[in-house]
Parts: structure tokens; sequence; C-alpha cells
């Protein structure tokens, strides 16, 4: 999915004087913020198997670098990023802990970012438009709704179908909260013990 990417170069020889002459690049080396968005200047991947392992963003007035683990989820928002994948020029949304990239959305043309939480529990109903409630670890519930732009994953690993989602599955969803006040799914990541 993700086989776009354009490199820059001499971005490192770019970045080091920005380091020195500029303050607007100043933030690279300070503590990346939790959530940030701005538009992807620099894709670094592994050589050997040609994966993100991690990508700089520049927003309005500071610039972070973030790095990619194998639970990092990449969210396109839209059927163009889908198909094309995250690279150089796109914007995103970060949400992060420390350097870590959690959940990156991402898309071809700026966007306004949603809210965005996750979270993990067990299903306790499903209903109508998509709607699954889940019970959280401190007994309380989300709801949720599904749509077509959620993404599917079993084990971290994605699937092409949408789930069949039950009463007692385990799952992590990341989600947005739009303006109606619901939250909607981004990705939902079933936790089958059964390995399949």
């Amino acid at each position: 999915m993700f086989h776009r990417f354009t490199l820059i170069p001499l971005l490192a020889v770019a970045c080091l004087v920005g380091l020195v002459t500029s303050p607007t690049f100043a933030a690279v080396s300070a503590k990346n913020p939790a959530k940030f968005y701005g538009q992807v200047t620099h894709v670094s991947l592994n050589k050997k198997t040609s994966a993100i392992k991690g990508f700089t963003v520049n927003g309005k007035h500071h610039q972070y670098s973030y790095k990619v683990t194998s639970s990092t989820r990449f969210l396109p928002r839209s059927s163009t990023a889908d198909v094309e994948g995250f690279g150089v020029g796109d914007y995103a949304f970060v949400k992060a802990s420390g350097a870590r990239a959690q959940a990156v959305e991402f898309d071809t043309t700026a966007f306004k970012p949603e809210p965005l939480e996750n979270f993990s529990g067990t299903v306790v109903k499903t209903g109508k438009s998509g709607l699954v409630v889940v019970k959280l670890s401190d007994s309380s519930t989300r709801r949720v709704y599904r749509d077509s732009g959620t993404s599917y994953y079993v084990n971290g690993q994605p699937v092409e179908q949408p789930l069949t989602i039950h009463p007692g599955d385990s799952l992590t969803v990341y989600a947005e909260k739009h303006g109606n006040g619901h939250w909607y799914a981004v990705s939902i990541d079933e936790h089958d013990s059964s390995g399949s």
C-alpha cells in the first residue's frame, strides 16, 4: 500500500542548516507533541524491505520527525491516498507517543483533522448504522460507528473485507469525533486468540 515515495536530495543538509540559522526548525530536536498536523517533507525507508521507518512533518511553525514501528497505523482519508500510499507532499495528522508514531491519518490534499483517539475493549453490543458498543477496562462503554472509510485488521494484519463483529470480540479501535458528536472508527483491529 505504501509504495509511493519521493526522496529529497540534500534534505539532511538543509535541515542541518535550518537548525543553525532558522528558529523555525529548532523544534526538530524538541519533544514531539502527542498530536501534530502538517505536510510530509521527508520519508525514510528500510534499504532491504523498502518499508517506511520514519518521516518528517512540517507544520506552520515547527517541524517534527517520527519513527515508525510495527504497531504504527497509516490511515488514508481518501481513495486517492489509499491508492497512492503515504509519501512526501501528503498532509498528515500524527498521533504519537514521544517520537514513535501510533496513528497517521494522511491525504494528498490539506484537511482539517478531527480529534483522534484509540481505545481497546470487548464488544457488548452491535446495532444499526454500523454501531459497535465497546466496554473498556474501567467498565465504561464507548459507542463507535463503522462506515465506508473504516479499515480493518486482525491481529495487526490488514484484511480486505469488513469484519463481522459479535458481542464478546476483543477490539482495538482508532476513532475520530465528528461534528455531530458521534465517534467514527478509522480502523478496527480484532484480537483473534486463535491466531487465524
